[in-house]
């Protein structure tokens, strides 16, 4: 590798790197809803222009721009207006947030790029651990639906690196840790988003899986045992352990209890379905253009906490249509990419973005912080697969004699 190869490779990691982990500062103090938030944005994409003077424009991207700009026009009949231009921003920073990953994949070199996206979410996560001493214990108060989406981009990161590392055995180790996190938080809907991005990877690259687990299966179980030796013959490490199993189990337990409590509003079994009629009985009021943005917090001072039934309350069939036209654009693309190079790529691909539908059913979505940021990585990594493809010199056959 050449000298300027290298400064190309680590000014791209450096800048993925710090926009991992601006993403991360979302779970310390919900900065997707700040401008602050947006002018960091800004200024990651301003520098990555000035770097790498490309923009490029893509399906999903299209898409969510059309939704912004039609929630923006409901604001003329929105029945809040100071609710919905805060979640405006929101929205404004979303978009950001896919801009500015998309360009670290298509301005750069990949493997680089996604190191750095990867070192950045783990720096936050590790820093996260440190000052609340999670999974360990269970910081009271936690938005354990926030930490369980901060560590699920995580996992996406880690597999999706994986598949340009050598070393499939560092992927299964860190993949390992990273949902051993993700089950502490006890995150229903994220811990099935996951079971079911498995099935999905697993039915589209079934020689892939097996081959991985083949692979990796002794070697990772002489690792666990030797990390089990070693924590079971120190008595402190054991100590903490057994008060974050206890933790654990603890808040699994009221997890399951508050989910068939009836009488806790904020997440009952019945409050769900009431809060799911309530946006039915409202959609069908005005199905094509919604009540404008917000109006479902604006009309009951809560969301319904799902995805597809704020947007049909508030945007109708249009908003519905705009949104999740970028899971069924990534959909079609990954699934028909036949190139068998990229075979184990694709199966993660369309298993995230199923991961992420599902879990959008009962969760919103629409503004998150971490969506937009897997969205950008994969339509840019379908676009330099795409390059890839084209750029494969065609094959040349011997003259005739």
């Amino acid at each position: 590798m050449t000298v300027d190869g290298a400064i190309r490779g680590l000014t791209a990691f450096a800048l993925a790197a710090v926009s991992g982990f601006v993403l991360t500062i979302d779970v310390f103090t919900n900065a997707v809803h700040d401008a602050r938030m947006a002018a960091m944005l800004i200024l990651l994409v301003g520098a990555n222009s000035l770097l790498r003077p490309r923009l490029w424009l893509f399906p999903e991207l299209y898409l969510y721009l059309g939704f912004l700009a039609y929630s923006a026009l409901t604001l003329l009949w929105t029945q809040n207006l100071l609710l919905a231009t805060n979640i405006s921003l929101a929205m404004l920073n979303f978009t950001l947030i896919m801009v500015l990953f998309s360009q670290l994949m298509v301005s750069h070199e990949v493997r680089p790029a996604l190191a750095g996206v990867l070192a950045g979410v783990l720096s936050g996560c590790a820093l996260f651990d440190l000052i609340t001493h999670f999974p360990l214990v269970y910081p009271y108060g936690m938005s354990y639906n926030t930490v369980a989406g901060m560590e699920l981009f995580a996992l996406v990161m880690v597999v999706t690196f994986g598949c340009h590392l050598r070393s499939r055995l560092l992927t299964l180790l860190l993949a390992l840790v990273v949902w051993v996190h993700i089950v502490a938080t006890t995150s229903i809907k994220t811990n099935l988003g996951i079971i079911i991005a498995l099935f999905v990877v697993a039915v589209l690259n079934v020689r892939g899986s097996v081959k991985l687990l083949l692979r990796g299966a002794i070697p990772l179980a002489i690792l666990i045992g030797g990390i089990t030796y070693a924590v079971l013959s120190n008595p402190t490490l054991i100590a903490g352990i057994e008060r974050g199993a206890t933790r654990v189990s603890a808040g699994a337990s009221l997890l399951l209890a508050r989910e068939d409590d009836a009488s806790n509003t904020s997440v009952g079994l019945s409050v769900r379905e009431n809060w799911k009629n309530l946006g039915i009985r409202g959609w069908a009021e005005n199905p094509v253009f919604g009540h404008g943005a917000e109006a479902f917090r604006a009309d009951f001072g809560i969301t319904s906490h799902s995805t597809p039934i704020d947007l049909l309350y508030n945007t109708g069939l249009i908003g519905i249509g705009l949104f999740y036209g970028i899971f069924a654009a990534m959909l079609w693309r990954w699934y028909h990419d036949r190139d068998p190079r990229r075979r184990g790529l694709r199966a993660i691909m369309l298993g995230i973005t199923c991961c992420y539908l599902f879990i959008s059913a009962s969760g919103l979505v629409y503004y998150d912080a971490f969506l937009p940021a897997f969205v950008g990585i994969a339509a840019g990594l379908h676009k330099r697969r795409t390059e890839e493809v084209l750029e494969v010199p065609a094959l040349e056959l011997p003259a005739p004699t």
